[in-house]
């Protein structure tokens, strides 16, 4: 709905640049324009960043491959996955709090980390659902982790936690950071 006013808004503000003669020259017509040019690309992004569809639509695979993907679009280095071929049947809040897991985890590497690539894998593993994410940065101080400040990896805590899961936050062997997720077995399907 707010997309829709503000396209119309864009619309209105054409026509009445026409209607009072003004050129696409005047610049005070094309700052508005511009500004509702990047609102609307804010609002189609917070949209997507609120309830990405294609978790609806393709999954969470396919939600992950284009996190990734895009990250490593805006930040410039590679983040490879590594994501089962049959994809876990996961409860809607699973799934959701998952891709905000990776999502969160991806913007403190952007943030902090400092890294030249990213891996993200997603496995079943002893009856648990395992989400990792490893980057080759600059690593974590202890004391990072525990600094009050620190509302990502609270939030991240706050999601693993809600779902009767664990999360460890630590240093990588080869250097940087390595974030892991376990949740339950009773979210993940039974081993076949």
């Amino acid at each position: 709905e707010l997309g829709q006013r503000l396209t119309a808004l864009k619309i209105d503000l054409a026509t009445l640049a026409a209607q009072a003669q003004l050129g696409h020259d005047d610049t005070r017509v094309a700052g508005m324009q511009a500004m509702l040019d990047d609102t609307l690309a804010s609002v189609r992004r917070i949209a997507s960043d609120l309830r990405p569809l294609m978790l609806d639509d393709l999954g969470l695979n396919a939600a992950i491959e284009w996190l990734a993907r895009d990250t490593s679009r805006r930040i410039g280095i590679p983040v490879h996955t590594r994501l089962p071929l049959v994809e876990p049947a996961l409860d809607k809040r699973v799934t959701i709090a998952l891709y905000r897991m990776v999502q969160e985890a991806l913007t403190n590497v952007a943030r902090h980390a400092q890294a030249r690539s990213v891996e993200i894998t997603l496995q079943v593993q002893d009856r648990q659902l395992v989400l990792t994410v490893a980057d080759d940065g600059i690593g974590v101080a202890k004391q990072a982790l525990q600094r009050a400040g620190s509302f990502g990896l609270m939030g991240l805590r706050e999601r693993a936690h809600g779902l009767g899961g664990t999360i460890d936050v630590g240093v990588r062997r080869g250097g940087g950071t390595k974030l892991t997720v376990r949740l339950p077995s009773h979210f993940a399907p039974a081993a076949e």
